[in-house]
C-alpha cells in the first residue's frame, strides 16, 4: 500500500471511528429517531443525481436499504443513548461474527476453526463488557437495553451485507442513493409513529450549530466521504490489507470517546474490547484470504459497502 493509499485508509476509519462519538454526543439533546431521519434524507438529496432504477435487481437493493439505511440506524442511535461510545463501537463489530453465522445459514457457507474461534472470542468480549459494569460505567444509563439495541442493529447490517452481495453492476454511490431514500422513508415513519409528540419539543435544538455540525458530519463525512473512499481503496488495495480495518475504526471510537467524552477505560472493558478485536481481526483476515482465493469480485463497487464477504460491509 502507497503512503497516499494509507492516508485515506486512516481518513476513512477516523471518519467512521469519530461518528460513533459524534452521535453519542448528539442523541442526548435530538431524540435518534430524528437525527436519523434527518440525515438519510439529506444523504437521499446530495445522491439523487446518482439514483437509477436497476431492473430485476430492486428487490434486493430495497430490502437491503431497509436493514442498511433504515432498521440498522434506527438500533444503532438509540442504542448509543444509553452506553458509552467506546462501548458500543466495540458491541458493533458483532456485525462480524453475526454476518458470518448468516453466510452459514443462509448461503451455505463452511466456516473452519480459526474463524469459529475469532466468533468465540469476540462474543466472549462482548460478554465481558456488558456484564458487570452497570449503572456505574460512566454514560451507561441502561447498559442491558443499549447492548441489545445495537446488536439487532449490527444484525440488520449483516443482513443486509447478505443481501446486496447477489447485486452486481450497481456502483457504491448509487447503492448508497437508494439507502438514502430507503432509509429516509422508513426512519421518518419510524419518527412520526413512535416519537411524533417529541419531535415540537426538539426543533429548538435542531437549530444548533452543534447539531447541523454532527447532520453534516454523518452524512457527508461518514457516508459519502468515508464510503465513496473506501471503496476507491477497494479497487486498489488487497482486500487482504483492508479486512483488519474495522479494528482501527473501534480503536479510534473508544481512543475518541475517552479523550472527548470523558469515557472511563475500565480493565473491564480494555479487557472484553481486546478479546472482541481479536476474534473479530482474526474472521475478517480469515474472510478476506477465502475471498481472495476464490477470486470473488466486490459487488457494487464501504458504509455501503464494506463488500466482498458479508463481514466487510459497513454502515456507519
Amino acid at each position: 500500500m502507497t503512503p497516499f493509499r494509507g492516508a485515506v485508509l486512516l481518513m476513512v476509519c477516523t471518519l467512521w471511528g469519530l461518528h460513533i462519538v459524534v452521535v453519542r454526543a448528539t442523541v442526548d439533546d435530538v431524540p435518534a429517531l430524528l437525527y436519523v431521519a434527518l440525515r438519510m434524507s439529506l444523504v437521499a438529496v446530495l445522491l439523487i443525481p446518482f439514483l437509477r432504477w436497476h431492473k430485476g435487481r430492486m428487490r434486493p437493493i430495497l430490502v437491503a436499504g431497509l436493514c442498511f439505511g433504515g432498521f440498522n440506524y434506527a438500533f444503532l442511535f438509540n442504542g448509543l443513548r444509553f452506553v458509552p461510545a467506546g462501548v458500543g463501537a466495540l458491541l458493533v463489530e458483532l456485525y462480524v461474527p453475526i454476518a458470518m453465522g448468516l453466510s452459514i445459514l443462509l448461503l451455505g457457507e463452511r466456516v473452519g476453526w480459526r474463524r469459529g474461534t475469532g466468533a468465540a472470542l469476540a462474543v466472549l468480549g462482548a460478554v465481558i463488557i456488558v456484564t458487570g459494569e452497570g449503572e456505574a460505567m460512566s454514560g451507561a444509563t441502561n447498559l442491558p437495553l443499549g447492548a441489545v439495541l445495537l446488536i439487532a442493529g449490527a444484525f440488520c447490517e449483516a443482513l443486509g451485507a447478505i443481501l446486496i452481495k447477489r447485486v452486481h453492476g450497481v456502483s457504491a454511490l448509487q447503492l448508497l442513493a437508494w439507502f438514502g431514500v430507503v432509509g429516509g422513508v422508513v426512519s421518518w415513519g419510524l419518527t412520526i409513529v413512535l416519537i411524533g409528540d417529541q419531535v415540537p419539543d426538539a426543533i429548538p435544538n435542531l437549530a444548533t450549530g452543534g447539531f447541523v455540525s454532527a447532520l453534516i458530519y454523518s452524512a457527508i463525512g461518514a457516508s459519502i466521504m468515508g464510503h465513496a473512499s473506501y471503496y476507491w481503496l477497494l479497487q486498489r488495495v488487497d482486500v487482504t490489507v483492508l479486512a483488519p480495518s474495522g479494528v482501527l475504526t473501534t480503536v479510534i471510537a473508544v481512543t475518541a470517546g475517552t479523550l472527548f467524552l470523558d469515557e472511563p477505560l475500565t480493565a473491564r472493558l480494555i479487557v472484553g474490547g481486546a478479546l472482541t478485536l481479536l476474534g473479530v481481526g482474526i474472521i475478517a483476515i480469515r474472510s478476506a484470504k477465502k475471498a481472495t482465493t476464490e477470486a470473488s469480485l466486490p459487488v457494487g463497487g464501504p458504509e455501503g459497502v464494506r463488500i466482498q464477504e458479508p463481514s466487510h460491509v459497513r454502515s456507519d
